[in-house]
């Protein structure tokens, strides 16, 4: 997860980077977790090409915004999945 640059000899920039690098895991754990099917493994790398990476685009029309994946795009289902079950789940307060 990035820890080569670590320790840079600051303290202040050792704790941001360490900060930085523990929200992205934790990240990539909350997206490992959202949309897996059975004993499916994942690694980090995995989860940036499938579940972060996503080659599409966004457009505007009519207030509202639009992604438009690619038609032949092998994890746009799994995409799908996720953001319908990220869009539905209340937000912790």
């Amino acid at each position: 997860m990035g820890l080569i640059h670590f320790p840079s000899g600051h303290i202040g920039a050792n704790a941001a980077w360490l900060w930085i690098q523990t929200m992205a895991y934790n990240i990539c754990r909350g997206l490992r977790q959202i949309g897996v099917r059975g004993s499916e493994v994942m690694t980090a790398a995995t989860v940036r090409r499938k579940r972060i990476a996503i080659p599409g685009r966004i457009t505007r029309s009519g207030r509202c915004s639009i992604l438009h994946l690619p038609r032949n795009w092998p994890w746009a289902g799994m995409f799908l999945r996720i953001l319908n079950a990220v869009r539905v789940k209340p937000l912790p307060i």
